[in-house]
């Protein structure tokens, strides 16, 4: 997805926990390569998620990363499902915050 959405930075996880970082790939990267944070998509990623029956929460510094906190019982047309809501809620919210 990352590569569809620009505004997917790191991922990383352990096991079924998976943050994804929310940046502002339009603004100018540090000396490491890492774009600046974006706490308002990332809380229009929640509440899109939400509408669309997706439930995941906000962590990081500024609440800019996306957290996937999936059940061990998760099957693999659950995660399938998972990823389709959690694309349609992002593709909404950058329209929504970034026009």
């Amino acid at each position: 997805l990352a590569t569809e959405f620009p505004c997917i930075g790191n991922v990383r996880g352990r096991g079924l926990m998976t943050g994804i970082e929310i940046v502002d790939e339009r603004k100018a990267a540090d000396h490491m390569g890492s774009y600046p944070a974006d706490a308002e998509l990332a809380a229009a990623i929640q509440k899109a998620c939400f509408d669309n029956k997706l439930l995941l929460e906000r962590g990081g510094r500024g609440g800019t990363v996306v957290r996937l906190l999936c059940p061990i019982t998760i099957t693999a047309d659950e995660c399938k499902e998972v990823i389709a809501r959690f694309t349609k809620a992002v593709d909404e919210a950058v329209k929504a915050v970034r026009g």
